[in-house]
C-alpha cells in the first residue's frame, strides 16, 4: 500500500508531467517521457533520489536530447 507522500508524488508524475507532455507528442514509459522526432528526440526524466523515503520522496528532473 502506498504512503500519502508516495500517492502524492505520482500525483505530480501524472498531472504535472505526463497530461501537460502527452499534449505535446512524448510518450511515457515509466518516469521517462520521450518524443522522437525526425533527426532528434527529447527526453525528459523524473529521478528519485537514492536517499528517498516511503515518507519524504526528493527528485531530479533530468532532461536530453538524442539522436534516434
Amino acid at each position: 500500500m502506498k504512503t500519502e507522500t508516495q500517492e502524492k508524488f505520482d500525483k505530480i508524475i501524472k498531472e504535472g508531467f505526463q497530461e501537460i507532455l502527452k499534449t505535446l507528442g512524448f510518450k511515457k514509459k515509466a518516469n521517462n517521457f520521450y518524443l522522437q522526432l525526425e533527426e532528434l528526440g527529447q527526453i525528459i526524466n523524473i529521478q528519485k533520489s537514492k536517499w528517498s523515503t516511503k515518507d519524504e520522496i526528493s527528485f531530479t528532473i533530468n532532461t536530453g536530447i538524442f539522436v534516434p
